[in-house]
């Protein structure tokens, strides 16, 4: 299950990006666009720029929200 919301999720990614000529989803800490990945068995959105797990799939918006609180 995991690697099949990896693959949708690249799919619509190239979607999104195509229509908006913009990266979609960014990380807020390095500015970059982040990438759908498997981590231990789950679907997780990863920064490539600072090497981490921005969120699990279908938790972005929570992290997002939570990283405005802290900052």
């Amino acid at each position: 299950p995991a690697q099949i919301t990896r693959e949708v999720c690249d799919f619509m990614q190239m979607e999104v990006v195509e229509d908006l000529w913009s990266g979609w989803p960014g990380c807020p800490n390095h500015g970059g666009m982040v990438l759908a990945r498997v981590v231990d068995e789950i679907a997780v959105w990863f920064c490539r720029s600072g090497d981490h797990i921005l969120a699990a799939i279908g938790q972005l918006d929570e992290a997002l929200e939570r990283w405005q609180q802290a900052h």
